[in-house]
């Protein structure tokens, strides 16, 4: 405290003496420190915090390549995706989606255009995430020609259905098609890109595999690496390519921690 009170006492003469360098030297200190506490709260929420799903660090973001046409990152097609789902035993769960926007249209209320995910069956159980009321999709939802139906995410429930279970059941018009909801996800989650109602994704039945549209993500098994796994979705890529040349020629696939690839565009 003696030091304390000499120092205080030092620094009030030198500001009585040269208040202009003293307020400089404080405007400086406050700007460093609180630039650096800035960027340290960025860095750590986007950066170095993990992803805010369960097990996030087996979760794997798979992106396309072919190093014949330089193309670096690529969506998929559903036929390889669904190839490698059944044969890579390196993941536990693999999924498939795409993005988009849709007409929201309830009674009683303005039609709106929302952000909507369509998603294979596996999406949930990939991102284990579970619905709080109803359910999400099963096989039959994903299945060439079945009925219309959505999961909607928690904050639509509430801003647009007022939080009403009684929901689960009922019928909405998306993009002109009576759809069916059937669950709600929990608060929070809105992965991709802040999707607001989800869709299950149905394979044509005589799908080309040279469409490629979708985004595939992998859960890898506890055991699992990710350089076992790409070894595997390499050897499957090279069988493909053999067996579909015309379609497959060149065609491999890159596997990323999705932590890494959801962050690549801002480390720098």
């Amino acid at each position: 405290m003696i030091t304390l009170w000499q120092d205080l006492k030092y620094g009030a003469r030198i500001f009585i003496r040269s208040p202009g360098f003293t307020i400089v030297a404080i405007l400086a200190l406050a700007l460093g420190i609180g630039t650096n506490t800035s960027i340290f709260s960025v860095v750590n929420g986007v950066l170095l915090r993990p992803l805010p799903y369960p097990g996030s660090e087996r979760l794997v973001w798979v992106g396309g390549t072919n190093a014949k046409r330089g193309i670096s990152d690529s969506s998929l097609s559903m036929p390889d995706y669904s190839d490698w789902k059944n044969q890579a035993d390196a993941f536990e769960s693999m999924a498939a989606f795409i993005q988009s926007g849709v007409i929201l249209t309830t009674d009683n209320a303005e039609p709106e255009r929302v952000p909507r995910a369509l998603v294979t069956t596996s999406f949930f159980p990939t991102m284990a995430v579970n619905a709080v009321v109803g359910r999400y999709f099963s096989n039959e939802d994903e299945r060439w020609g079945s009925a219309p139906v959505a999961v909607l995410s928690h904050g639509l429930w509430q801003r647009r259905f007022g939080s009403n279970p009684g929901i689960i059941g009922s019928r909405i018009n998306l993009g002109g098609r009576p759809t069916t909801v059937i669950g709600v996800l929990p608060a929070g989650f809105d992965y991709p890109s802040k999707a607001q109602i989800y869709t299950p994704l149905k394979m044509e039945p005589e799908e080309r595999r040279d469409n490629r549209y979708v985004n595939v993500l992998g859960r890898l098994k506890p055991t699992a690496t990710l350089a076992g796994a790409q070894s595997q979705i390499d050897t499957l890529n090279t069988r493909l390519q053999q067996q579909y040349p015309e379609t497959n020629d060149g065609w491999t696939a890159r596997l990323t921690g999705l932590q890494e690839w959801t962050t690549r565009d801002v480390r720098t």
